[in-house]
């Protein structure tokens, strides 16, 4: 039997193979900076997200988005230093994160409030009116973790901004998955 693909059909074929590919050079780029694999849902979630938004940044357009992916996980390594990940549900409410986070949630959650969302970030009202309702229906927080930097003045959180803030609202208090990265 023989399948016949649409065009389109065949460039997301294309496409798959392609994120695929550039996927495993994540992995392997993981295991040669820091010796170790990265869990694959940080090197799905912030790192393949990052290494693509950078891509398409005007300071990095001339930069092979390899070289991306290594730029940004060295700059991690510089910043936190070596350490490993750890999959756990950790108590959270807005002192549980650092100053600077702190900051940053604050004016983020402040920023939606007029209905506006920050607008630096491509569809931020929306994406934070779908964690909303996504918490309204489950009655809880969310069950994806977030990616947070355990430091000692508290955690810096790397991804789950929309679901973390949509949860300070509408709990406080509340316990997260996380994927946690401790220096060791």
């Amino acid at each position: 039997m023989k399948i016949i693909l649409t065009e389109s059909q065949e460039q997301m074929l294309q496409m798959d193979e392609l994120r695929s590919g550039f996927m495993n050079h994540v992995v392997q780029k993981s295991r040669e900076i820091y010796g170790q694999e990265w869990p694959e849902y940080v090197l799905l979630d912030w790192v393949y997200k990052n290494a693509k938004k950078m891509d398409e940044s005007y300071i990095y357009k001339h930069e092979d988005i390899r070289n991306i992916v290594s730029i940004l996980m060295e700059n991690f390594l510089q910043r936190y230093g070596r350490g490993h990940w750890v999959l756990k549900n950790i108590d959270i409410n807005i002192n549980s994160f650092e100053r600077s986070t702190r900051e940053v949630l604050r004016s983020r959650k402040s920023s939606i409030k007029d209905g506006k969302g920050r607008e630096s970030i491509p569809g931020d009202y929306d994406r934070h009116m779908v964690q909303k309702e996504l918490i309204k229906k489950t009655g809880g927080p969310p069950k994806e973790p977030i990616i947070v930097i355990e430091t000692r003045g508290g955690y810096d959180l790397l991804e789950g901004y929309h679901r973390t803030i949509q949860s300070l609202i509408e709990f406080g208090e509340y316990s997260q998955p996380a994927w946690v990265y401790t220096k060791n």
